[in-house]
């Protein structure tokens, strides 16, 4: 279906009806995964296109900073140099087709090392941390002062993320399998 051809579907709709696509479609636009795998396909420095709603329509620019939820780019369109937090829902990744691999490659023993940063989900949340010990069946992954016990099958590897590392290392905490 064309852009034009949706829009001229959503006509059709009712108030309530766009309202409870608007509800789906923010899930989606804030679903960590999906998040996770624009990010992968970008980096600093980058020269990237977003849509921006001031100009309701596509700018160029460059990404100083990835964050959690926006990226931070230099808009460089010839108009003005300004810096914008720019949702990662804008920014329109052309340069490689998304790696929609990256976070369902799930790790095993023989594929996890000691200090290899790592991610997994639990309870529709993602976790990030840093692997500290390899046990037969699970890996020990710290994140902040706590650390997890993680079935291999539940853990992906982390390419380009930020763990932290801290000395106080309390609470173990046993996941179940999934």
């Amino acid at each position: 279906m064309s852009h034009q051809e949706f829009l001229k579907a959503l006509d059709q709709l009712s108030l309530f009806d766009l309202s409870q696509i608007n509800v789906g479609i923010t899930h989606e636009l804030d679903n960590p995964i999906k998040i996770a795998r624009v990010k992968a396909n970008l980096h600093i420095g980058m020269k990237v296109q977003y849509f921006s709603n001031r100009n309701n329509g596509m700018v160029s620019g460059e990404i100083l900073e990835l964050n959690p939820k926006n990226a931070l780019i230099r808009r460089s369109d010839g108009q003005s140099f300004s810096n914008w937090n720019v949702p990662y829902h804008f920014i329109y990744v052309n340069a490689a087709p998304l790696q929609k691999d990256t976070l369902r490659k799930h790790l095993t023993k023989a594929t996890t090392s000691m200090n290899m940063s790592v991610g997994f989900q639990h309870q529709g949340l993602l976790y990030f941390g840093t692997v500290k010990r390899l046990n037969p069946t699970r890996a020990t992954v710290a994140i902040d002062q706590k650390n997890y016990r993680v079935p291999y099958n539940m853990l992906f590897e982390v390419i380009e993320g930020e763990s932290f590392v801290n000395a106080n290392q309390a609470a173990i905490i046993n996941l179940p399998a999934e």
